[in-house]
């Protein structure tokens, strides 16, 4: 995959005198680099962890696996959605894929911050990738999205009220990215559903509902410690989880016609990321 630093954003032509949908996706994810590098430049690297012994263990568990869940080339998922036969979604996947990527680097340095080393492999994240390598372009995207609307309480929380400067500023920059994956995973899965019967897509949203609830049981087991150290009750979390699933699978399942929402807001990204400088202008975050 090529890095989407040293690249540009290409529409191909429609011959409908309109751009493909997609290539929105495709502009913010150019554009989003230079947002991520400065909120990345506001974190102290070097600060001195100082955390408690037992509050410390509570964050490097969680970091080791969202750094496993994070890693990966997407290399299957990129071949289904080339197969898919939309050039200008798979150039935008391939960014979101890079992201992702950055995303696990940023676990990585937050455990260097907490000293202590990545995890080699952990059975969640095992059984999450089998079962979706089996499954199709649509499915797999519908996965990534109970997986990433169930773990955005997480980064918000991680962001908000972590006991630490630079465990907070992770949080900020993945919760500022995964607002926007979320809207992505929805505008291609309406896509997707587009001509599904009504009854079908309420049954297709009710066996999504289980997994979501098997997702967001997995979050609160597997990170319970660290969620109580940024204030939120586990209960709280499992509850908020699966109402945001709820809420991401309701706009997913929407009926034909509702069109795209694209990239999310300045303000939907501040309120995803407290601290994030909502009204800021691009210049003032690079300065």
């Amino acid at each position: 995959m090529t890095s989407d630093d040293a690249r540009t954003a290409t529409t191909p032509a429609t011959g409908e005198g309109s751009p493909p949908a997609f290539t929105v996706w495709v502009e913010h994810y150019v554009s989003n680099r230079a947002t991520q590098l400065a909120t990345e430049a506001a974190i102290d690297w070097d600060a001195p962890c100082t955390l408690p012994p037992d509050v410390r263990s509570a964050f490097v568990r969680s970091f080791q696996r969202f750094e496993l869940g994070e890693d990966g080339d997407g290399a299957r998922l990129l071949a289904k959605a080339r197969r898919a036969g939309d050039p200008v979604y798979v150039d935008a996947l391939e960014r979101l894929v890079v992201e992702e990527q950055r995303h696990s680097a940023l676990f990585r340095r937050g455990l260097a911050h907490l000293g202590a080393p990545t995890l080699d492999a952990h059975w969640s994240d095992a059984a999450f990738t089998a079962l979706r390598r089996l499954l199709g372009l649509r499915t797999e995207i519908a996965l990534f999205l109970v997986a990433e609307s169930v773990a955005m309480g997480y980064f918000t929380a991680l962001a908000s009220a972590a006991p630490d400067p630079v465990l907070r500023g992770v949080g900020r920059r993945i919760a500022s990215d995964e607002v926007h994956h979320l809207r992505f995973q929805i505008d291609r899965l309406r896509q997707g559903f587009a001509g599904t019967p009504r009854p079908v897509r309420a049954v297709v949203g009710a066996a999504w509902g289980v997994v979501a609830l098997g997702a967001a049981t997995v979050l609160v087991v597997d990170h319970a410690a660290a969620l109580r150290a940024c204030g939120l009750r586990p209960v709280r979390a499992w509850v908020d989880a699966v109402r945001r699933f709820r809420a991401s699978a309701r706009l997913a399942l929407a009926d034909d016609g509702a069109g795209m929402l694209g990239p999310a807001s300045a303000d939907d990204v501040a309120r995803s990321a407290p601290a994030f400088p909502a009204d800021a202008d691009l210049p003032t975050l690079l300065s």
